[in-house]
């Protein structure tokens, strides 16, 4: 028994003439940081610089589409359209009169991130965000809710996805979606390329006229309402 306790009593006193020494036992390995997303729905939306001059309003009244639970709205140059497909306009009626209703209610304050972004949007937006009912061709046959006036300025057009890329940095994802339609016309194909976690998307068609451009914006309407309200 006193023969062990020397044995154990040399050991300590080797083990600290090493750290004396400068010895030192290896540290674990450092736990490594969480991946973040590098850009969030506000700094996307406020650095793209394609969008003009009416749509703050169109995001002000973004909550509207929320109200209806619409999942997503395409932004294109002159409209933007509900992703819902309906197979009637009488369906199509029945959901532009919710969201013509939705936009007569009290908005909320955007937080403090968002100010800027929708500055300038006025109370009220109904002679300007008309709701009508249309076909969005050539994506499909099915009915849509949508804002249209002629003298909306929402895109800018034809925006190179090379401009985009320089100003947000490459996408998080890029992903091909076959839009189908029930007729024997050719299928639209879209490149979705995604950022902020996919709350906002630009998009190129293969039938757009002008090649590797931005055809519209798609915008997810809960993660963006909740982004900027």
């Amino acid at each position: 028994m006193q023969r062990i306790s020397i044995v154990v009593l040399i050991m300590i006193c080797l083990s600290t003439a090493d750290y004396s020494r400068g010895v030192k036992a290896p540290n674990k390995e450092a736990t490594p940081e969480p991946m973040t997303i590098q850009t969030n729905v506000t700094q996307v939306l406020s650095k793209a610089g394609v969008f003009r001059r009416d749509f703050p309003t169109a995001l002000a009244f973004l909550e509207s589409w929320n109200r209806i639970n619409e999942p997503k709205i395409h932004i294109f140059p002159d409209r933007v359209v509900g992703s819902t497909q309906y197979r009637t306009r009488e369906e199509a009626q029945r959901a532009a009169a919710r969201l013509t209703e939705a936009m007569r209610a009290a908005r909320s304050r955007p937080k403090a991130e968002a100010a800027d972004l929708l500055r300038g949007a006025p109370a009220q937006a109904e002679a300007l965000l008309k709701v009508d009912v249309i076909k969005l061709l050539p994506d499909d046959d099915s009915f849509h809710v949508a804002w249209i006036n002629p003298s909306l300025q929402l895109l800018t057009p034809n925006v190179s996805l090379a401009t985009i890329q320089e100003r947000l940095g490459p996408p998080e994802r890029s992903t091909p979606e076959l839009v189908q339609n029930d007729t024997e016309r050719r299928p639209v194909v879209l490149t979705l390329h995604s950022y902020a976690g996919g709350s906002i998307v630009f998009a190129e068609s293969d039938w757009s006229p002008v090649p590797r451009t931005v055809d519209r914006v798609i915008i997810d309407v809960r993660s963006t309402t909740a982004a900027l309200f």
